[in-house]
């Protein structure tokens, strides 16, 4: 039976192991095994076949040289050993090799018939391979190395110009938000102890917004078939809740110093509105950017923080227009 996939561990398979007949004396397998010991691939197990060429049992090296030379090795070998398919995946294939504690695992067919074996150091590159996949895929690469930059590999110029657009896009939202504040003068005009709590709500929203990309780079990484909808909703929860008891601290506190019910609404209802708000920047941004295959490590900060500081000052002087 050929493997049908290139991840199939039948490809890794040899057939040039030690193999005996189930009425073989140890003394005959040791004799085997010095004469033919340069031919073979791997020696860490002997293969106890059958008739028709099934796998029945399996003894070690070291229980071989421990056992009495006229013993029969159908009495001393390990019945029904583990083995796997041609088809089975190489990854299962050495994650079984580790919770099995062996150095090579058997392949038969569909009627147990022995095809080979896949040797310990095939195993090792599998999980060499695997493992180095799975750090780059909690870095945030899914994909192909090319969109991800590498500071040693690139040159200083190629890095400036991954970088400079995306801070050069947050020099413009900086300007626009600046625009917004302005639109609003008249409010603070009215109210100048608003411009004071400017800073609380924006970082308020951008500290949510940060934690949302770290955890969606992560679970994207470990989980690349991320249900983004089912996600966004957990997300969107306890955010909520989050909001609601910062939100309600920040009454109480205001209330306390001030006096003032109508100002500390105000900057609770902003401040709930501005972390809800900072699920989708969070979120959005760095998902997007995996999608059209843009290191978010270049553009989803800068992005997300300037979308983010836009959107919590145009929500906090929209609600103290309201209210005040």
């Amino acid at each position: 039976m050929k493997p049908t996939h290139p991840h199939a561990a039948g490809i890794l398979l040899t057939r040039k192991v030690p193999t005996a007949p189930l009425d073989a004396h140890i003394g005959d397998i040791e004799k085997i095994l010095l004469r033919d010991a340069k031919t073979l691939d791997t020696i860490h197990y002997v293969y106890v076949l059958d008739e028709k060429g099934r796998l029945k049992g399996v003894l070690s090296l070291k229980e071989l040289f421990l056992q009495k030379k006229s013993a029969l090795v159908a009495r001393v070998m390990m019945r029904r050993p583990l083995s796997v398919r041609p088809n089975a995946h190489r990854e299962r294939v050495a994650y079984l090799a580790l919770q099995n504690h062996i150095k090579e695992v058997p392949v038969t067919d569909e009627k147990g018939v022995f095809l080979g074996v896949i040797p310990g150091d095939a195993l090792m590159q599998t999980l060499y391979r695997e493992t180095t996949k799975d750090l780059l895929q909690m870095a945030g690469h899914h994909g192909s190395a090319k969109i991800v930059d590498n500071v040693f590999e690139l040159s200083t110029w190629q890095l400036f110009r991954h970088r400079f657009p995306w801070l050069f896009l947050g020099l413009f939202g900086g300007i626009l938000t600046a625009k917004i504040i302005s639109g609003f003068s008249a409010t603070l005009e009215e109210n100048l102890l608003l411009a004071s709590f400017i800073p609380l709500m924006v970082y308020s929203a951008d500290a949510v917004s940060t934690q949302m990309e770290a955890f969606i780079i992560r679970d994207m990484a470990m989980n690349p078939q991320l249900k983004f909808l089912r996600y966004f909703g957990k997300q969107l929860t306890v955010v909520s809740w989050i909001g609601l008891v910062c939100a309600s601290f920040l009454y109480g506190f205001i209330l306390w110093v001030s006096g003032d019910s109508l100002l500390a609404l105000t900057l609770a209802l902003s401040m709930f509105a501005a972390m809800l708000s900072s699920v989708s920047t969070g979120l959005l941004i760095p998902f997007l950017l995996s999608k059209i295959r843009v290191d978010p490590a270049n553009a989803s900060g800068p992005v997300s923080t300037i979308l983010q500081d836009m959107l919590s000052v145009l929500i906090y002087f929209s609600v103290a227009e309201a209210l005040l």
